[in-house]
């Protein structure tokens, strides 16, 4: 079936609303991080990525990592979200080799900040990563105008 229709207000006529624009009012943004291990970096560390301004909803999470450990096997995870749920927006990745993770934890599901909010890193309590290693990212999502 071709659509042969001139016109938006015909299309809509027939067709009816395909999305909901009220759910993606405002600006499409994609705030990156990056974090470089330090020796002072210690066992477990808690790192803030970005804040994110009130009205934010997330819609992706993009997380890469040269691998945090110095071997495989010693459960160094990565987690990301705000200071109520350390997870919000990303669960946990294993960051101990190389990694990716393009995902959003269902906690962020339709999630909006209500105030401007910092985005932290979590690490497995008593894992220490590596001097120099790295995790970088971004944060999809979109702010009301």
């Amino acid at each position: 079936m071709a659509l042969t229709l001139s016109n938006e207000a015909t299309a809509r006529a027939v067709l009816g609303v395909l999305a909901d624009k009220r759910q993606l009012t405002g600006l499409i943004v994609a705030p990156q991080f990056s974090f470089t291990a330090d020796a002072a970096a210690g066992a477990g560390p808690i790192v803030t990525l970005m804040t994110v301004p009130a009205g934010f909803k997330p819609l992706l999470v993009g997380f890469f990592t040269d691998g945090l450990s110095a071997s495989a096997g010693v459960g160094l995870n990565c987690r990301i979200g705000d200071s109520v749920n350390n997870a919000r927006l990303m669960a946990d990745v294993d960051a101990d080799l190389t990694a990716s993770s393009i995902s959003l934890a269902t906690t962020a599901l339709n999630y909006e900040f209500t105030a401007d909010t910092p985005i932290i890193l979590t690490m497995t309590a008593g894992k220490t990563p590596t001097a120099g290693k790295q995790c970088f990212g971004w944060i999809l999502g979109h702010v009301r105008a």
